[in-house]
């Protein structure tokens, strides 16, 4: 995704509703190709992917979303996640991930209709969702995992697939608690922040932008 800003007189708390261009997927990765579909008055250009230059003569940020691979150094105006995300790429430029409260719900802790962790992410040993799983096995906590690979699973463990936004918010305010025990440097972890919006604690490890 790329967006471009235009400059208006709106009070500083407004945003204007954006404009929408359609870019072909093929013309992401070429500046040249992009620049024709900026908007010639746009006040800046600012990209969630990468780029190795400016689609034209635009004031240009890009906002890095994963880990560069060692070696790979980040442009002058790339924008990271979190403060250890921009540590790790040499960097100070970092703004963490922005969430609406209003699309969850707040249940205050301790809650008596609480019957169950939660697991919710990709089901991937990097997520350390095994480790949520091993825990429902010894302690026999009824845990339910919510991702888009279907393992299989028996006992108090339940999976219930790729969950939306109504749903995932239900799942976050019912839970006794939330695991997340990353085994790799994420650049943020949204689900912390969704957990923490629900008031929902957080089993983590002290791995990337976590402890922040």
């Amino acid at each position: 995704m790329a967006t471009a800003s235009r400059c208006s007189r709106h009070p500083a708390h407004e945003v204007p509703r954006p404009t929408v261009v359609a870019v072909p997927p093929r013309k992401l990765a070429d500046p040249a190709t992009l620049a024709a579909y900026v908007p010639r008055d746009a006040a800046i250009v600012h990209a969630h992917f990468p780029l190795r230059r400016a689609p034209g003569a635009f004031p240009f940020v890009q906002t890095i979303h994963r880990n560069l691979k060692p070696g790979n150094s980040a442009l002058s105006n790339s924008i990271f996640l979190s403060r250890d995300h921009a540590r790790r790429h040499n960097s100070e430029m970092f703004v963490y991930n922005g969430l609406d409260p209003a699309d969850y719900v707040f249940r205050r802790f301790p809650r008596r209709a609480s019957q169950y962790d939660l697991f919710l992410g990709k089901l991937h040993s990097a997520k350390g969702y095994h480790w949520a799983v091993e825990a429902a096995k010894r302690t026999g906590h009824a845990l339910i995992v919510a991702g888009g690979w279907r393992p299989s699973f028996t006992g108090s463990i339940k999976f219930v697939g790729e969950v939306d936004g109504s749903t995932k918010a239900a799942l976050l305010a019912r839970a006794r608690c939330l695991w997340n025990p990353a085994a790799w440097d994420e650049p943020f972890g949204l689900v912390t922040i969704e957990a923490l919006l629900s008031g929902t604690p957080v089993l983590g490890t002290h791995r990337g932008a976590l402890p922040e």
